[in-house]
């Protein structure tokens, strides 16, 4: 089991749940969720505001639901970010519900839905493909006719998941002079280590700014609690899913050997049926030939026993032995 208190010289990273709402969920400023959105949608933002966390409906029995960071731009359009340390497809369920929740709070009376402004989530992820850094997901059709060819079926919701890791190890291992702000931002929201928090923000003051806060954050206890009992929640199912996967492994050689020894086992049957059958077969003709044999030899005695007796009978009725047996050739012939 891990140690419940932070290693010296490490940090709680961004990433980590409620270090990620103390910096980018804090009202009183929000220099760094707009940069966030911006780093990730590409443009330009004029102004936001936090919206609260707790989602509430008017449905006594809707479950309460808490989400990380809910944005609303100027131009209306709404941005739920919510980082996740250990995603997985129930997370990925989880989210989209959440900003399925928040879309239809926002249809109001007599609203069309033309007017109905864009909602998009943005999924943080500790865990992805380092092929794909940046997944974007919207809602298409295939245009009829034209091979491979998507047209936007609603711009009304737009999904984009990105994996950090692949930013954090291009961090950690290239030149961070040559990184672009996308790479070097996303990065940052990994960084685990006190020592390399100045690579990570040369020359960038607001991302100075956000990793002095994390800095004095992760000096305090409670934080630093919560992220080693989470991190040692995680440690404790990597383990069990590690030794639950191995176990499985080892189950399916052992079905793969027993289906090979049954094989083997099998073929050795066939092998042995088929020289019991072979042996049967030999057996039945060699006693068939017998007596295919002994019925010539019944036969031969028998005609030979006849020709005597007809012979005996000629004999008395005055032919001669020569002329008998010309007639008896002359009936073979």
């Amino acid at each position: 089991m891990k140690s419940l208190t932070i290693e010296e010289g490490k940090l709680v990273p961004l990433i980590f749940d409620k270090m990620f709402k103390k910096v980018f969920g804090n009202p009183d400023n929000t220099k760094p969720i707009k940069k966030l959105i911006e780093i990730v949608l590409n443009e330009k933002i004029d102004s936001l505001s936090l919206l609260p966390q707790e989602l509430i409906s008017n449905n006594d029995k809707t479950k309460k639901n808490s989400v990380d960071v809910l944005a609303k731009l100027s131009n209306g359009r709404k941005i739920l970010v919510e980082a996740n340390t250990s995603f997985d497809y129930g997370d990925a369920d989880r989210n989209l519900f959440y900003l399925a929740r928040i879309m239809s709070e926002d249809l109001k009376v007599s609203q069309t839905y033309y007017e109905y402004h864009q909602h998009i989530l943005i999924n943080l992820n500790l865990k992805g493909s380092e092929k794909h850094p940046i997944i974007q997901y919207s809602i298409n059709t295939l245009q009829p006719n034209i091979e491979e060819e998507y047209k936007t079926y609603t711009n009304k919701l737009n999904i984009y998941c990105i994996n950090i890791p692949f930013f954090t190890e291009k961090c950690y291992n290239k030149n961070t002079e040559k990184l672009d702000e996308q790479a070097m931002f996303l990065g940052m929201l990994n960084c685990r280590d006190i020592s390399k928090v100045n690579k990570f923000t040369k020359g960038n003051k607001l991302m100075k700014e956000i990793m002095n806060e994390v800095v004095e954050f992760s000096n305090d206890e409670i934080m630093s609690l919560a992220y080693n009992e989470e991190e040692n929640d995680r440690y404790m199912k990597e383990m069990h899913d590690y030794h639950f996967r191995k176990k499985l492994e080892e189950a399916k050689l052992k079905h793969q050997e027993d289906v090979k020894n049954m094989y083997e086992e099998c073929q050795k049957e066939t092998e042995e049926a088929k020289e019991r059958n072979q042996k049967e077969i030999e057996e039945a003709k060699e006693k068939n030939q017998k007596e295919i044999e002994e019925a010539k030899k019944n036969y031969q005695f028998e005609v030979e026993k006849m020709e005597k007796e007809l012979i005996n009978k000629a004999l008395k009725l005055g032919l001669s032995e020569k002329d008998i047996k010309q007639i008896m050739n002359s009936k073979k012939e």
